[in-house]
């Protein structure tokens, strides 16, 4: 191992930060980077509290019987397996003009938008099933559906359903990066119709 490398390099790195922060420059590179972490970060826990809901719910249906919430709550759970992380939306919390706190939420570019009103219905499952959740943490915020969308590729082998068609189309015409799609299955996406 080059340990005057190592060192050489580190140094430069020290001195190229005091540089910086001396003239006033930013890294827009670093700043770019933390946000875009974070926004995964966000991603992730998104994904694993819809998972966490979707499958308690699946367990109670299964123990009391109930084989509509059942067939349901099965079919969101595959749906969230299917999408990941990468399936999840991105969330950006803004300040209205009276000082209110909200969220802006911008769908991914590739998902169909009939997965907003699924996704809803289970992050809205936690307050309308208190005696299942225990409610912790802050309130939740309002959220308000942002005019653009992420721009990310999607999960491989997603059903063709589970694309928004102008995505489809983008793929079609070489706009976006092609991504294998399961052309073997016809997948509905899950009706959350359940009272």
């Amino acid at each position: 191992m080059d340990w005057y490398a190592l060192f050489k390099e580190r140094i430069y790195r020290i001195f190229l930060e005091v540089v910086k922060a001396k003239a006033g420059m930013k890294d827009f590179v670093y700043e770019r980077k933390k946000i875009e972490n974070r926004r995964r970060r966000l991603r992730q826990y998104k994904f694993e509290r819809r998972l966490q809901i979707a499958s308690t719910m699946v367990s109670l249906a299964r123990e009391l019987g109930n084989e509509e919430q059942y067939f349901c709550w099965s079919q969101i759970l595959d749906s969230l397996k299917r999408l990941d992380v990468v399936g999840m939306s991105d969330d950006e919390e803004v300040l209205d003009i009276r000082g209110q706190q909200g969220i802006i939420v911008y769908e991914p570019a590739f998902r169909n938008v009939e997965f907003n009103a699924v996704y809803d219905r289970v992050d809205s499952t936690r307050e309308t099933e208190k005696h299942i959740f225990t409610p912790v943490g802050r309130k939740r915020l309002p959220r308000l559906r942002g005019q653009e969308r992420s721009e990310r590729s999607p999960p491989v082998n997603l059903p063709r359903s589970y694309y928004h068609p102008d995505y489809l189309d983008a793929m079609e015409k070489g706009v976006v990066a092609n991504v294998a799609i399961a052309g073997d299955e016809e997948t509905a996406i899950p009706r959350y119709d359940i009272t």
